[in-house]
């Protein structure tokens, strides 16, 4: 079939994303888990904000936050390029495309919001980080009310 939206090729958990996308049912716990690609990097940013919610407090701690930034910008690449599986519930390839199409550039925003956050770390400056960790917590919260079941 035709892929939804440019760019698109894949259907819900299926990754073409490369090398560093990790495999579904790999985890650190050494147990199986039937998770998909996007799920588990959209658990790799969930943990960074909760990490980076304590890291972005004074100047001192800042260098430590840019291997966890440059982990989120990463797995928020690869969720970008996935259908997510609430994409199946949709009614009609138009809509069902447009659903795609708005979780996709919902990352795309993130991504931005993310390397805002890079450079305000790299600069030091504590004010501006807190203030993109903001505008990307919210932008976090209103992408999961409208994409995922939870």
């Amino acid at each position: 079939s035709a892929p939804l939206i440019p760019g698109f090729t894949q259907e819900p958990g299926d990754s073409t994303a490369g090398e560093h996308a990790q495999e579904p049912g790999a985890h650190d716990d050494g147990q199986e888990h039937d998770e998909t690609v996007l799920a588990q990097n959209m658990e790799t940013i969930k943990k960074g904000m909760r990490r980076l919610r304590r890291g972005l407090k004074d100047q001192e701690q800042l260098p430590a936050a840019l291997p966890l930034i440059l982990s989120m910008q990463e797995a928020a690449h690869l969720c970008k390029i996935e259908i997510p599986a609430m994409a199946e519930g949709v009614e009609g390839e138009e809509a069902k495309a447009t659903f795609v199409k708005g979780d996709r550039l919902g990352m795309i925003k993130m991504q931005g919001q993310l390397l805002q956050l890079e450079t305000a770390v790299l600069n030091g400056d504590v004010a501006a980080a807190q203030k993109v960790f903001g505008g990307l917590k919210d932008s976090q919260e209103a992408g999961h009310e409208k994409f995922t079941e939870e």
